[in-house]
């Protein structure tokens, strides 16, 4: 579970910077370091996870099972500067085993919706106020919206979910996925071709 201390890049002191921080008092002892650091790494173990398994697997399990990792493995990290790189490497691993234990043992679970199947469409509920019918409108696109994602191979999901669900940059998600800045702009730029080209066909 050791990072590679010659991948690590310099975080400087934005959220990637603050993570290895804490993460050089967490591996020292510090108590309540770890517990800032696990709660500080949890919308980004969840993204990720999402990222590897999409929207029919259990990507809470997964987040679980990486953070519970993180605290026991945390010791073992030589260079807290390479703790995002490693976070991601621990997150995949445990995707990768909860979507194995769903192979082995389950069927999926069915793909979570923004819109109850008892919702009526907008165009099949007469009488509805305006804002009802906005916010239901919003909640058909947020659904189309992670059918595309779906659609994608985890290489291209995960970057823009850690852009824009995240709001990490280019630069952060490239120390994060251990790739170079161009690498990560090119996944972004054909996902998001991608998301314009499904949704344009879905209209």
């Amino acid at each position: 579970m050791d990072a590679n201390p010659s991948r690590s890049r310099e975080l400087g002191c934005g959220p990637l910077g603050e993570l290895a921080e804490l993460a050089r008092h967490a591996r020292e002892g510090d108590r309540a370091a770890l517990e800032a650091l696990l709660e500080r790494s949890v919308g980004l173990v969840h993204t990720i996870a999402r990222a590897r398994l999409g929207p029919t697997l259990d990507a809470d399990s997964a987040a679980v099972d990486a953070l519970a990792e993180v605290a026991s493995g945390i010791a073992k990290l030589r260079d807290p500067r390479a703790y995002p790189a490693w976070l991601r490497r621990v997150t995949t691993r445990c995707a990768n085993r909860e979507r194995r234990r769903w192979r082995k043992n389950a069927a999926p679970p069915p793909p979570q919706r923004d819109t109850p199947a008892s919702v009526p469409a907008p165009h099949s509920a007469p009488g509805l106020q305006p804002e009802v019918l906005d916010a239901l409108t919003a909640r058909e696109d947020a659904a189309r919206v992670r059918d595309a994602l779906a659609a994608m191979s985890p290489r291209i999901r995960e970057p823009l979910l850690l852009h824009f669900g995240e709001d990490l940059a280019y630069r952060e998600i490239a120390t994060v996925l251990g790739t170079s800045l161009g690498t990560v702009a090119r996944r972004i730029k054909e996902g998001l071709a991608r998301l314009r080209r499904q949704l344009g066909e879905s209209e």
